[in-house]
């Protein structure tokens, strides 16, 4: 926990590529609850920080395997925005962490007991960054239950050590944000001499999530040697890697190929994407 009240403390640092990593997390360590391994879990989640678990995989509970899948604490984790959530209030010794705005205008609120007794918390419109008249919709990411629209304040009961880790949004629809898979994260060429032939191979980037990333772009910059281009199709996009060897002299080549998109509305970068392309001209 030092290192989360460390690592809360650095919240406006943190956004897409540069985030604050507090260490791996203990979740499904021996010696720790469900309880525990939720709250901790949830914790990373709000921070934006790497999840990196740093329990044996090979031996998990079924507890741990759940909490570790959950993919709407993961959605948190992984949103685009990659915003860092921070402590707004604290009740006692309860914590309110807020101040983390979602892809779809959402808010992400953490309420986190460390205390030994049961806590009744009221989360306002206004902790969870919106208007005091707001009428809301809650969505509990443990139980996945949505309630509302509710008017003020938001009621929970939290558990000694638990959290309460909510979704709040002024419609019922909750999307999960845009989940990057890649089929691959290289791309190896063997040339033979610097013939005019040209070599071609595709990485096909997948998207997981129930919402639309808008298209990459391919950063500039790239050698000569290489040509990138993307190719949308439904919620793949497909990066086509064009390489020349023509006045290339026997040898290596290397190049890291850069992709992104930004937030429609705001312009912020969203997701990047980045992979290695290698030439070997014998």
């Amino acid at each position: 926990m030092k290192n989360v009240e460390a690592n809360e403390k650095l919240s406006a640092s943190a956004g897409p590529g540069h985030w604050n990593d507090p260490d791996m997390m203990i979740t499904g360590m021996s010696g720790l609850s469900e309880v525990q391994n939720r709250s901790l879990f949830s914790l990373w989640c709000m921070m934006a920080s790497p999840l990196m678990a740093g329990n044996d995989l090979r031996s998990m509970t079924e507890s741990t395997i759940k909490i570790l899948t959950n993919r709407e604490a993961i959605g948190i984790n992984q949103d685009p925005l990659g915003i860092q959530a921070r402590i707004v209030r604290k009740d006692g010794a309860v914590e309110i962490w807020a101040a983390k705005r979602l892809f779809d205008g959402s808010q992400a609120v953490l309420v986190f007991n460390p205390g030994e007794a049961p806590a009744r918390v009221q989360v306002t419109p206004g902790d969870a960054g919106f208007e005091e008249s707001a009428s809301l919709y809650v969505r509990d990411l443990w139980t996945h239950q949505t309630s509302g629209p509710r008017a003020g304040s938001i009621r929970v009961t939290v558990a000694p050590e638990d959290v309460a880790l909510l979704r709040i949004s002024k419609t019922s629809s909750f999307p999960l944000p845009p989940i990057i898979v890649a089929d691959s994260y290289r791309v190896l060429f063997h040339a033979s001499g610097n013939s005019a032939r040209t070599l071609t191979q595709a990485i096909t980037v997948k998207n997981n999530g129930s919402s639309e990333l808008p298209p990459w772009a391919v950063s500039p910059g790239l050698p000569s040697w290489l040509s990138v281009t993307v190719t949308p199709s439904g919620k793949a996009q497909r990066f086509s890697n064009q390489v020349s060897a023509v006045g290339l002299a026997i040898g290596h080549y290397h190049a890291v190929v850069k992709a992104g998109n930004r937030e429609p509305i705001s312009g912020r970068p969203m997701s990047a994407l980045y992979y290695d392309v290698d030439l070997e001209v014998r």
